[in-house]
């Protein structure tokens, strides 16, 4: 969610996520100062807002190291390199290393984050092979 559009529901909502009470934050934010409490906490209660404050609060607690989803995409590149190098029981272990330890690193990065790898190429053998429609009939259709 990009910041708000109205700079000072934007400031009432970064004091928010500060742990300020929703008078307090109202106040901070520039909102009038003879502003009641249930007009702040009604504020607070926007969806609009209450989706930001709860944006704010999980980069602020996750710290927004963007290397660590960079770290999990190159594991998954490598993992995925050494099951494709050749069929042996080292390499397919190395390849199960490298996936546990990118879940691991994975279900450290908040919702959002990471999520889209890096478009590389697949390689041409991992595909399987293209067949005509007559091909397909002779391997797939039912025997009779």
């Amino acid at each position: 969610m990009p910041i708000l559009f109205d700079p000072r529901h934007e400031a009432f909502a970064q004091a928010l996520a500060r742990g300020l009470s929703a008078l307090a934050a109202s106040r901070e934010a520039g909102f009038s100062s003879k502003e009641r409490s249930f007009q702040a906490k009604s504020r607070a209660a926007n969806k609009v807002i209450a989706a930001r404050v709860a944006e704010i609060k999980l980069a602020t607690a996750w710290g927004g190291d963007a290397e660590l989803a960079e770290v999990f995409h190159e594991l998954m590149r490598l993992a995925a390199l050494a099951a494709g190098k050749e069929d042996s029981a080292a390499s397919l272990s190395l390849a199960k290393g490298l996936l546990t330890e990118a879940g691991r690193l994975r279900s450290r990065l908040p919702p959002g984050v990471g999520a889209a790898a890096p478009v590389e190429p697949v390689p041409a053998r991992i595909l399987p092979p293209v067949l005509t429609t007559e091909q397909w009939i002779e391997a797939f259709a039912p025997k009779r």
